[in-house]
């Protein structure tokens, strides 16, 4: 009876960690898949043009949303996405600049980078009782990627 339970619970092991090794597997094919679509907006849409700020925003928010399924908080990603949808639109309209946007865009990461680590620490408190802490979960900067736009030769400001 001790052989099989001891057995069992080797299987359960054995399986939970090939359940580990697949998630973190899917965890990296989208990112890979995610940073591939990012590529594509930035030669599809390049920065610092007006006429397609709508277009690029847009192809940003598809490329970042591949990550929605492994992210902590998905609402936190979402109110980024609507934020980045809402600058691009103002931007192609004429009402801020690029680099007005860049800073409303580096504002609202920055809030949101503040939420998600106030939540972290409330998750991690609240499972320091049971000692089970989820494993994999993709940082802040995963789904807030980072945009630089050159304003002049000697001057670029990112978010």
């Amino acid at each position: 009876m001790f052989r099989i339970s001891s057995i069992l619970t080797l299987c359960g092991v054995c399986c939970a960690l090939a359940v580990d090794v697949q998630a973190s597997e899917r965890h990296q094919q989208l990112k890979d898949q995610s940073a591939a679509a990012t590529q594509a907006c930035d030669v599809n849409f390049p920065p610092g043009q007006r006429k397609t700020a709508l277009a690029r925003a847009k192809c940003q928010v598809a490329a970042i949303a591949i990550l929605r399924p492994i992210e902590r908080y998905p609402d936190l990603m979402d109110q980024f996405l609507a934020t980045r949808i809402l600058v691009g639109e103002r931007i192609q309209s004429g009402k801020i600049t690029i680099a007005e946007g860049n800073v409303a865009i580096a504002q609202k990461r920055s809030e949101l980078i503040s939420e998600y680590r106030i939540r972290l620490a409330q998750d991690k408190e609240a499972s320091h009782a049971t000692s089970q802490l989820p494993t994999q979960q993709p940082g802040p900067t995963d789904a807030f990627p980072v945009i630089c736009i050159r304003i002049s030769p000697t001057m670029t400001a990112c978010n």
